[in-house]
């Protein structure tokens, strides 16, 4: 069965590289569609005598994922059709992404 849509799950680490370049390598021979999905860590989580800070810090936290999902798309050397970050349950947003986009 070929691949028309690839959802990669990432995470800032460095497996999240070579995780990406074995997709590729899957979608480039069927010409399917490659996207990524993470999550965002909640700054709610850490600290919750800091309410006054948590709208920056929380701005600054998607700012930093944004920014990982741009270097991992740029060093993919293949498109990437959707990126989405996520925050809660990874399953969810999963699930939401594949009846969303097939």
């Amino acid at each position: 069965m070929p691949y028309s849509h690839l959802l990669v799950a990432v995470a800032p680490t460095p497996e999240s590289h070579a995780l990406l370049k074995k997709a590729v390598a899957i979608a480039r021979p069927e010409n399917a569609r490659l996207s990524l999905i993470t999550l965002s860590t909640d700054p709610e989580m850490y600290n919750q005598l800091a309410a006054p800070m948590m709208e920056s810090l929380r701005e600054l936290m998607q700012e930093e994922t944004q920014q990982f999902l741009q270097s991992l798309a740029d060093a993919a050397d293949y498109p990437i059709w959707k990126s989405q970050i996520a925050s809660g349950e990874l399953c969810d947003h999963v699930k939401a992404f594949c009846q969303n986009h097939q």
